[in-house]
């Protein structure tokens, strides 16, 4: 995956603004910037000095978020289109342009849910405790849209996570991902409708809320289930997005149809 012919920001402060016009800014990539997880050389601009479209790249996925349809075209047009290119949380109102731009191969379409401090509702109602380094192959075995454990023993490293043992066993967890967005939410399938996933979400927002962290996630649309816990401990659906797959472009005008949820991955 080669750079974009973008320029890098001149500085976080620089994006600031930019960040905060859009939910995915304001979340998912402000915390991949501020944790220090994607530098800005790992970021580009389609203006150093006034940004109006940012492009972050992480773990082989763009992350792109712009202010309205030219900009956004500007940071799509400067991609290299040679191969395949993944996206992760694509912005759902500027699919359209994408579709018109490239052809989009499979779309997984998800929703980012987040929760204020003060609209947040504890529900623990089992022992928890933080997850350990021989954790990870497991977590990793779990994780629908991968099996990196050595990036499962890295972010139960670097920031909060949380699980509940049954019989000595490992029966729910959930961690923090790069991004600082809730992930990998587990339960063992025999012990499911038994409130395991909701102590351990509960458990996880609360140590975020209380570190002042943003606590959010992304939900894939469908799974109904995940939706009822997470607004049951108050989260709120804050925009829709897509983890996707596209290729080379096409010319404009000759729109190919999408295959939603396909092998996009949410991360």
């Amino acid at each position: 995956m080669l750079p974009p012919a973008l320029p890098h920001p001149s500085s976080l402060a620089t994006l600031r603004p930019l960040l905060a016009r859009h939910p995915l800014g304001r979340f998912k990539l402000a915390g991949y910037l501020e944790a220090g997880e994607a530098p800005l050389e790992r970021c580009w601009v389609d203006d150093a000095a006034t940004p109006r479209g940012l492009i972050l790249q992480h773990r082989g996925r763009y992350n792109v978020v712009a202010v309205d349809e030219a900009a956004m075209r500007r940071l799509l047009s400067a991609l290299d289109w040679s191969g395949e290119v993944r996206f992760a949380a694509f912005p759902e109102e500027f699919l359209p342009l994408l579709e018109r731009l490239a052809a989009v191969h499979a779309a997984t379409p998800a929703s980012l849910y987040a929760v204020e401090a003060e609209a947040f509702a504890t529900a623990i109602a089992h022992p928890v405790r933080p997850l350990h380094e021989e954790d990870a192959p497991l977590v990793a075995e779990a994780w629908e849209y991968g099996d990196d454990v050595a990036y499962c023993r890295q972010r139960i490293a670097a920031a909060p996570s949380a699980g509940v043992e049954v019989g000595g066993r490992l029966a729910s967890f959930i961690i923090t991902h790069a991004d600082g967005s809730m992930g990998i939410l587990h339960t063992a399938p025999a012990l499911r409708r038994q409130g395991l996933g909701r102590s351990v979400a509960s458990a996880l927002s609360r140590e975020l809320v209380l570190l002042g962290r943003r606590a959010y996630c992304f939900i894939v649309d469908g799974n109904a289930p995940s939706v009822r816990l997470f607004e049951g401990l108050g989260f709120r659906r804050q925009t829709g997005c897509f983890w996707l797959l596209a290729g080379r472009p096409q010319a404009e005008g000759q729109r190919g149809a999408t295959v939603r949820n396909g092998g996009g991955g949410v991360a």
